[in-house]
């Protein structure tokens, strides 16, 4: 399937398209919610726009619905034992920094653009949620508005890859474009983190 993900449990036809819809629908108090950064591109927002039409659920979010389905899988991933490339990247820039190699920390921890360019917008999700995606970006090395677009394209392809109703629309461009663009972010980290193992081999 896309990006090699399949939903391991089966899930019924609709699961995370219920996910969207009851994410959209649950309402956050006002004092238990933030405001956070959020990294886009072209195809992307029509993608969100595609969705929200097509699913009934408000176009502001479709992104943060996304995003909570994509984080959510790589944890279950996690603890179920698969490697995660975020992860590993932030593995990489710590033990970069404990090199005490300026060359190697200033690599590991400014950023080379490996989300290529990308558009702001700010959504509204919950300050618990913001909290744990500021530590993990600092943690990459990455900005939280980058590892917010990580997790949404994780979440597309999720959908993609489980959702009867979007699998038709693979070959679509909007949909291509935007999961092309996730094939080329994940390759971009790989190469980072393996320049950066690389880096840590020759200090030893």
């Amino acid at each position: 399937m896309v990006g090699g993900y399949m939903d391991e449990f089966r899930h019924p036809q609709g699961f995370y398209i219920d996910q969207m819809k009851a994410y959209a629908t649950t309402k956050i108090k006002e004092e238990d919610a933030g405001r956070v950064n959020c990294a886009s591109f072209s195809s992307l927002n029509n993608v969100c726009k595609f969705i929200a039409m097509n699913d009934d659920i408000p176009v502001t979010k479709v992104y943060p619905s996304l995003r909570y389905i994509g984080y959510n899988n790589r944890y279950h991933d996690m603890m179920n034992g698969a490697p995660d490339m975020l992860y590993e990247m932030g593995d990489s820039v710590k033990q970069c920094v404990f090199t005490l190699n300026p060359y190697l920390i200033d690599f590991a921890t400014e950023d080379i653009n490996l989300f290529g360019n990308t558009t702001k917008s700010v959504y509204r999700i919950k300050a618990d949620a913001i909290a744990v995606s500021m530590k993990d970006a600092e943690r990459c090395g990455i900005k939280v508005s980058e590892l917010n677009m990580y997790n949404v394209l994780e979440g597309l392809n999720v959908v993609m890859s489980n959702e009867p109703d979007y699998m038709l629309y693979l070959e679509d461009r909007i949909f291509k474009k935007t999961l092309a663009m996730f094939d080329e972010v994940k390759h971009n980290i790989h190469s980072k983190t393996e320049w950066m193992k690389a880096g840590i081999k020759s200090t030893k």
